[in-house]
């Protein structure tokens, strides 16, 4: 289950807003900062430095979407979701992923009964191993998450539960989820189509699921501008740029929901 490297292909991404002032005030709040007036211009770097920060949460957001829901050339995807493939266009065409037969529409009712269906296709080398070192995962969409929440609620009276509360550390700190006997679930925007569609489910391991960019610091790279000095209006102009791509390693051992 071990793979020497991966060869990635990297998209250029670019990143150009304009955000009003009078929008700001939040932003500069959580950052405990005292509110500009209303006339100020040429905002110090405190402030341009909250804003960037700010913007970088959504930008993280949106890299979720663009790492699972990207298709190449799809003119239906916004700019930014047909640049490269993403995740679930590379597991719906790898022959290899184990599909869970006749998927259906998840409700809190059944969601139980069909995580345990794709809970036993996961192949006995990828529990053996995986389960071991903690890096076994299920992937649904936030309102699939939801459903699964309103189900333990309800499993919670079984004298065996399914369900247990779990956290679990990340890069972005610890994470606090479901899991479903013993696999965590994880919640990612990407698993909720632009059409709707978000009966999606992926269970595999961290490191068979690859995200790669040319740079460390590729996402530490927008900046901010105070332009109503240059006579753009009460606005502040984000930009910035990064790569990234991303590539599934071994396609049989993940187990794909209605991809």
């Amino acid at each position: 289950q071990e793979t020497d490297s991966v060869v990635l292909t990297l998209c250029n991404y670019q990143i150009l807003q304009r955000i009003c002032k009078d929008e700001l005030a939040p932003v500069f709040n959580d950052a405990g900062l005292f509110y500009a007036t209303p006339g100020m211009r040429n905002y110090p770097i405190e402030y341009l430095n909250a804003i960037v920060n700010a913007e970088l949460k959504k930008v993280n957001d949106r890299l979720d979407k663009i790492w699972w829901l990207s298709e190449a050339g799809n003119v239906a995807l916004d700019a930014d979701l047909r640049v490269c493939d993403g995740f679930l266009y590379k597991i719906a065409n790898d022959g290899t992923v184990i599909d869970v037969a006749t998927p259906i529409a998840l409700t809190s009712a059944n969601v139980k009964g069909e995580l345990t269906r794709l809970y036993e296709l996961i192949p006995g080398e990828v529990m053996e191993k995986h389960a071991m070192d903690n890096d076994l995962y299920i992937a649904v969409s936030p309102v699939t998450l939801q459903k699964i929440r309103v189900a333990m609620a309800n499993d919670s009276y079984s004298t065996a539960p399914a369900f247990t509360n779990v956290s679990i550390t990340t890069l972005n700190g610890v994470y606090n989820t479901i899991a479903y006997l013993g696999i965590p679930i994880i919640a990612t925007a990407g698993l909720k189509r632009a059409s709707g569609t978000d009966n999606l489910m992926v269970a595999t391991f961290t490191s068979n699921l690859r995200v790669g960019t040319d740079s460390e610091s590729d996402f530490n790279t927008i900046e901010a501008m105070d332009i109503e000095q240059y006579g753009h209006g009460r606005n502040v102009q984000l930009t910035g740029g990064f790569r990234s791509g991303v590539e599934i390693i071994f396609g049989k051992y993940i187990v794909a929901y209605g991809v």
